[in-house]
């Protein structure tokens, strides 16, 4: 029985022991304390430089983005483009080492040892110059070195790259069953002897060298803007830094920053894009451009006091870097040479690192894509149709196997919609060698398939096609068109390389559109994660203006990140978007897309009365956080605290356009918001109109959710949303059931304590008797 007493015991204070522990859920172990974020990465206006590649004379194919390749027998062909910095100029002794390796397969192969190998043979070619014959006379693995002629040394292309081919001719394979296969071994390499040279500084070829997609050094570039810059000066900068984003497709940063942060390393490692007044500017006295500046500005006798000027020169702080300077002698001069540069096409004056910008005009839209004006078009609407030629194609062909692609755009002005389908109509020719049951043409309008056309022999000399675009499929703003064609000859030995594949689109090819003005009000659809779609309804960018403080260069940096993307996403031709400071903001808040960076202080707009309705959590005055009455749990932070906040809604002052905030506490918190925008592994948790932002981490709070408590707000404390950052942890209920067990054990206890008291008892009196 002792022993039965002892076992209930320790029974009772292990579950004892066990219903005093906390019951903590993985859910539930956090606390109120925000997590630690990740390291933040550099501000963009603190941007390091990525040091240049290689500074040997040897470049393997993985270098130039080359990978590992296969070419099948009987013909095929390898090219490619060798891009070398503007620096480089090429020194006699350049060669090619090609490693390779060769196979051969089928029955006719003879395993005897003493009958000759042959599995045919390759050109090599540099630049359309053939350099030699490799004849493939054995199998495996070899290394070949030819020397490259100085008489290859000379590009054919317009860009300048250089182009190496590699040509297989195996058409001994032709009429039996043998395969020759050839492998380019990543490691090949070329030996391109150099020495640096001066960079041009010829305007004319904009935007190299400041940009020249050079896998052996990459780009480094930034845009600077006076300390002091005016609403102009930061307009000219963001129209210079989309435009920068059309170039690069974001493939690299560059950043736009005031002058007052631009390093010595900074400043001698970049390429700099000085957007502004001459004279606001303290480094550009050191730069020896052609036309110098002083205190007034540059002084050109050709130019007139509100011309912008374009001038470029090699950089004082760097013999292998340039300095850009688009200015002015006053903001309007600015403002015209930022737009003559985003045209992409800038034009000379008698010295060739200066231009001189008398006037920019605000291109017509219709004028120049569908060749109306818009009182041209009725209500009912009409089809407008234009040639390839009219849209700047002129006739191309293509030749080799494979998929070969065209592209052309085309631009839908704002205010106006397809009234029916449209439609494309192909004027081609081709190969009459090509296997036609799987050689065709696609078109495709912003990536959708619209159509196919097959080949055949009657198409062969003057082919034509007709694809419709369906309505809806052109999009207000630019369009691409994409013609591709896959090319397979009929029988494998038809040698490409002998042109005798091909296909020709004619410039004499058509689009019609029908049009008409647009009827009724279009749906604006407003989310975070595809902020670029309504911001980007007008080809230039004439819709959106920027609002950021006159005295901020932080906000200045996160706004160039979004000119830059916009950019990118758009490819303008031209770009005439806008900037103004806050106190600015009547003069473009009815007729544009707003977009606000910076801390909410500095923007009044965010406490007018009209917006209160609309915004999806508003700022009491002079706060640096928002307050959160739609969250369902709502905290106090620290007022000190770094966040993000992003909100996007509509204008209510109009209802198609649209109003974007990218807000913080304070400078880092403006740049995560930034941040979160402008990359893509970001922006895709972005669903919705609201954004909490904390370095990587984000929090979507939806909007439309009914609040449950009440905001509470003062000067010292603000509040938070129910997130990834802050949440609440709610202690667990303890399960019912361990009361009961409890309560039951102890009454047990209780009951053989008394039965062991009493035959204690019993036994004692026996020994007594």
């Amino acid at each position: 029985m002792v022993r039965l007493v002892r076992v209930f015991l320790l029974f009772s204070v292990a579950l004892g022991l066990f219903a005093s522990l906390p019951m903590v859920s993985q859910a539930a172990r956090t606390s109120l304390n925000p997590i630690p974020a990740k390291t933040a990465a550099a501000p963009l206006n603190q941007a390091t430089v990525t040091p240049v590649v290689t500074d040997s004379d040897t470049v393997t194919f993985a270098q130039l983005g080359a990978r590992e390749d296969s070419m099948e027998g009987p013909f095929n062909a390898r090219y490619i483009n060798v891009r070398l910095p503007s620096t480089w100029q090429l020194e006699p002794g350049a060669a090619i080492t090609l490693d390779f390796e060769t196979f051969v397969s089928g029955s006719s192969v003879s395993s005897d040892e003493n009958v000759q190998f042959f599995a045919g043979s390759m050109d090599v070619q540099f630049n359309n110059v053939q350099l030699e014959r490799i004849f493939l006379d054995r199998s495996g693995p070899r290394s070949v070195t030819i020397p490259i002629s100085q008489t290859a040394y000379t590009s054919t292309r317009v860009d300048g790259a250089h182009t190496l081919g590699i040509l297989l001719d195996a058409g001994l394979n032709c009429g039996n069953d043998s395969q020759t296969s050839v492998i380019i071994r990543a490691t090949s390499s070329l030996k391109l002897p150099h020495s640096l040279g001066t960079l041009s500084t010829d305007v004319k070829q904009l935007p190299r060298p400041i940009f020249q997609d050079s896998p052996l050094e990459p780009d480094v570039a930034t845009i600077v803007v006076p300390s002091n810059a005016s609403a102009a000066e930061l307009e000219a900068g963001l129209i210079v830094a989309a435009k920068v984003g059309s170039i690069t497709s974001s493939r690299i940063q560059v950043p736009l920053i005031a002058e007052s942060v631009l390093s010595p390393t900074l400043r001698s490692e970049s390429h700099l894009i000085f957007v502004g007044q001459a004279a606001n500017f303290e480094n550009l006295a050191a730069v020896d451009f052609a036309e110098g500046s002083g205190a007034e500005g540059f002084n050109l006798s050709e130019a007139q006091a509100a011309d912008g000027i374009i001038q470029m020169a090699t950089s004082p702080w760097n013999q292998q870097r340039v300095v850009l300077a688009l200015s002015g002698n006053d903001d309007e001069g600015v403002i015209k040479a930022a737009k003559a540069f985003s045209t992409g096409n800038v034009r000379a004056s008698n010295d060739p690192s200066i231009a001189v910008v008398a006037d920019v005009n605000s291109p017509d839209v219709l004028t120049k894509t569908l060749n109306l004006q818009i009182t041209d078009v009725p209500s009912t609407g009409l089809t407008v149709e234009r040639t390839f030629r009219s849209l700047g194609f002129e006739t191309a062909s293509e030749f080799g196997i494979g998929g070969h692609t065209f592209e052309l755009n085309v631009d839908m002005p704002s205010g106006y919609e397809m009234s029916n389908d449209g439609y494309i109509e192909v004027h081609f020719a081709h190969s009459a060698l090509l296997d036609y049951s799987v050689s065709a043409m696609m078109v495709r309008v912003n990536d959708r398939p619209a159509g196919s056309i097959r080949f055949d022999d009657t198409t062969s000399q003057n082919g034509v096609g007709r694809v419709p675009i369906p309505r809806g499929n052109l999009n207000v703003g630019r369009n691409r068109i994409t013609i591709s064609a896959n090319l397979i000859p009929n029988t494998p030995c038809v040698d490409p390389n002998l042109a005798g594949i091909w296909y020709t689109l004619r410039a004499d090819s058509m689009i019609g559109i029908p049009v008409r003005a647009t009827r009724g009000r279009s749906i604006v659809l407003r989310n975070l994660a595809t902020f670029l779609e309504p911001l980007t309804i007008s080809n230039t960018l004439k819709n959106v203006a920027f609002v950021v403080p006159s005295d901020d260069p932080a906000s200045w940096t996160v706004a160039g990140q979004l000119a830059t993307a916009l950019g990118d996403s758009l490819d303008p031709a031209f770009v005439e978007l806008r900037a103004v400071n806050p106190e600015q903001v009547a003069s473009v808040q009815a007729n544009h897309d707003l977009i606000l960076v910076g801390q909410a202080p500095a923007h009044a707009i965010l406490q007018d009365p009209a917006l209160q309705p609309i915004i999806p959590a508003p700022f009491a005055q002079g706060s640096k956080h928002p307050t959160l009455g739609n969250s369902r749990v709502v905290y106090r932070i620290p007022p000190e605290l770094s966040l993000g906040y992003l909100e996007f809604m509509r204008s209510p002052w109009n209802e198609q356009r649209s109003i974007l905030a990218v807000l913080g506490s304070t400078d880092q918190g403006v740049q995560w918001s930034g941040n979160a925008l402008t990359t893509s592994r970001l922006r895709t948790r972005l669903n919705g109109s609201l954004a909490i932002v904390n370095d990587q981490q984000i929090s979507v709070e939806d909007p439309t959710v009914t609040g449950d408590t009440a905001g509470i707000a003062n000067d010292a404390l603000g509040e938070n949303q129910d997130d990834p950052i802050y949440r609440e942890v709610t202690p667990p209920e303890k399960p019912q059931w361990i009361l009961y067990a409890i309560a039951g054990l102890l009454v047990l206890m209780v009951i053989i304590s008394v039965i062991v008291i009493i035959q204690a008892a019993r036994k004692r009196k026996q020994r007594l008797i």
